[in-house]
């Protein structure tokens, strides 16, 4: 096969594949673990998604000639064993018959080549909810850096399976492998993940799968269902149908031959579906550099509205390495809602409106920058700063240069996705596809890590009030929520009372903001006593122009209690509810926890002494905070650089 370069290519880059054509031309074959170890005659072993829940196929490479045998049975029960022959290769052999909630054991070889070892795998529920793991762009192989990327892409497996231990299987959405360079030994190390052995497995054909010859894919996986004339595909799991494209056929004709493909497959396969899934590795929306790609501008202007007209009510894709998702789509028109989309989002779809998900890479060989509708890059920028450059399509987006995978949750009346970093306690983003007919459930906010429980905070009782207060405080929380952090600057007006000859008892319940680098920043919301001795015989009402620079990070972590003294300045707006008592309980200038004196004498002055430093020091963090954001605006570089190196 004639090896094509694709256009989008730095001259960078194209170095480092010729190197790495070089190395596999003439180095030493990479040491990768190959998922079966027991006979070297049988290696690069898929366990692959069948027809529908109660199938399995099993596709593997042998240099040797001859019949082998892929053999299995329930674990439980030896005597169940059945044997299915491959003659010739390409070599594959299905499972039929497979019963719900059943562990199986499977092995691949004859008498005469030997057997691998004895692998085991568990069947799911036979339910209309269930789970699935999404994940995308392992490319195995960027920049030759097979072994690097092949740990990397073990962790991803390994971190998913076993936070979603009842997942039913993993579909992979493309580019598998670099392609170029060494294509057998990238391959080899896509497969040997040990969880890979548990879970059945459906792929799509990347662009970088037509950069290695054909048969590293095409006897590598078994695809059902598959079409001869556009390799297009489609699988049933329980109340679900699955559709893959092949979106390396990007011609006008070729997507009007995806069209037809995928009205015809749910016409006749999505009578008993409650969703339609489809997956396609090139994004139609994303915020990633291939958005632009003359192929990608085809299926969002060709492809799109035949989705949606065929009753398609999710698209996942990878390729552009930057997580993306769209408001609802019908066609290649949002539908965007009032108030800013978040995670936790609940979206109720009408007819023929499709959501579109993007991941990022699965193991972090290479990602894409954000980029505006000017094809104009911005390295490093936070999602809350790109508000006037993101595309109509897009709701939210994320690169945090981390990556990713997604676990959908299935239901007759929804679909929920939530996105998880690999390699940090982050939440990505979540969303709830609803049926129009179903409950709408609460949105959630802060999506929890699977393994943990929710978060439980406490407090004392408080009556809301407005005001202004620097006191010290000591907060304890118990906390286990995860969400992605978040950095503001909100400069608001803030109506002081001002009173005099009165001394006052306030209870002001404001949100505490306190950040500790490890092990878990949090945030509660508890209530803060202060006592303020004013004078009453005048009372004035001040408009105090306050910026607070207000830093909010939730990270996921194993239950604790969290105690710090915090030192705050917090504007609320909400109506003061003041109780005024005849002699104060406290002195006026002391801080909550601080020992109270018998001596009152000289409180007045005490007081008036106090609120000027407190005024003082208000001014000068006013100040502070100015100045600060006024460098993170100027040099986001450096702060996200010293962000990363101090965690936070």
């Amino acid at each position: 096969m004639a090896f094509m370069r694709p256009p989008h290519r730095s001259p960078a880059r194209r170095g480092a594949l010729a190197a790495a054509l070089a190395v596999s031309l003439f180095a030493a074959p990479v040491a990768v673990p190959t998922a079966h170890a027991a006979t070297n005659a049988v290696d690069r072993v898929a366990l692959g998604i069948g027809a529908d829940e109660t199938q399995a196929n099993v596709a593997w490479q042998s240099a040797r000639l001859g019949e082998q045998y892929l053999e299995y049975w329930k674990s439980d029960d030896p005597s169940s064993k059945q044997s299915v022959t491959s003659e010739k290769g390409p070599r594959e052999a299905l499972m039929t018959n497979l019963e719900p909630e059943t562990e199986y054991t499977y092995r691949i070889g004859s008498d005469k080549i030997g057997w691998t070892d004895e692998a085991t795998f568990t069947t799911g529920e036979e339910s209309d909810s269930w789970n699935f793991l999404a994940f995308a762009d392992a490319q195995i192989g960027v920049d030759t850096k097979i072994d690097e990327q092949a740990v990397a892409w073990d962790k991803a497996v390994t971190t998913a399976t076993s936070e979603h231990p009842d997942s039913a299987f993993i579909m992979h959405l493309g580019d598998q492998i670099e392609g170029w360079g060494a294509p057998n030994q990238q391959m080899k190390a896509f497969l040997a993940p040990e969880k890979l052995k548990e879970y059945r497995l459906a792929v799509l054909r990347g662009n970088h799968e037509t950069y290695a010859p054909a048969s590293i894919f095409d006897d590598g996986f078994y695809l059902p269902n598959e079409d001869a004339d556009t390799t297009d595909y489609f699988f049933t799991y329980n109340n679900v149908l699955f559709i893959g494209l092949d979106g390396n056929r990007s011609s006008s004709e070729d997507i009007q031959k995806h069209a037809e493909f995928v009205k015809k497959t749910i016409a006749e396969q999505g009578k008993d579906a409650d969703w339609v899934i489809a997956g396609i590795h090139q994004a139609p929306f994303s915020q990633g550099t291939h958005y632009t790609d003359n192929d990608v501008v085809r299926m969002r202007n060709e492809l799109t509205p035949e989705l949606s007209s065929a009753g398609v009510d999710l698209v996942l894709s990878g390729h552009d390495h930057i997580y993306t998702r769209t408001h609802l789509m019908n066609g290649a028109d949002p539908v965007v809602p009032e108030g800013a989309a978040k995670a936790g989002d609940v979206l109720i779809p009408d007819e023929n409106q499709v959501l579109y998900v993007t991941s990022t890479t699965a193991t972090g060989g290479k990602y894409y920058d954000f980029q505006d509708e000017n094809k104009e890059k911005h390295p490093r920028i936070r999602e809350e700063r790109a508000t006037d450059l993101v595309h109509k399509s897009t709701a939210r987006w994320r690169q945090d240069y981390n990556p990713d995978y997604t676990s959908i949750d299935v239901s007759p009346e929804s679909l929920k996705l939530t996105t998880y970093n690999i390699n940090t306690p982050y939440t990505v983003d979540q969303v709830t596809l609803q049926k129009k007919d179903a409950a709408k459930p609460e949105e959630t906010t802060t999506p929890a890590k699977p393994s943990e429980a929710t978060t439980s905070a406490t407090s004392a009782q408080a009556t809301p009030t407005t005001g202004k207060t620097s006191p010290a405080e000591t907060t304890t929380a118990t906390t286990t929520v995860r969400q992605e952090p978040k950095t503001s600057m909100v400069t608001t007006t803030v109506e002081k009372p001002v009173t005099t000859t009165q001394t006052v008892d306030k209870t002001t319940e404001v949100p505490t903001t306190i950040i500790k680098g490890s092990p878990a920043p949090t945030t509660v919301t508890t209530a803060v006593p202060t006592t303020v001795r004013e004078e009453v015989a005048k009372t004035t009402t001040k408009l105090v122009p306050t910026t607070i620079t207000r830093t909010e990070e939730v990270a996921s972590t194993a239950k604790e209690t969290v105690k710090e003294t915090v030192e705050k300045t917090v504007a609320t707006t909400a109506n003061a509810t003041v109780t005024t008592t005849a002699e104060p309980t406290e002195k006026p200038d002391q801080q909550p926890g601080e020992k109270p004196s018998d001596d009152t004498e000289g409180a007045s002055s005490g007081s008036s002494v106090a609120g000027a430093v407190l005024l003082a020091l208000g001014l000068f963090a006013s100040l502070l905070a100015v100045i600060a954001g006024i460098f993170a605006h100027q040099y986001p570089d450096l702060v996200q650089q010293i962000r990363n190196y101090f965690n936070i």
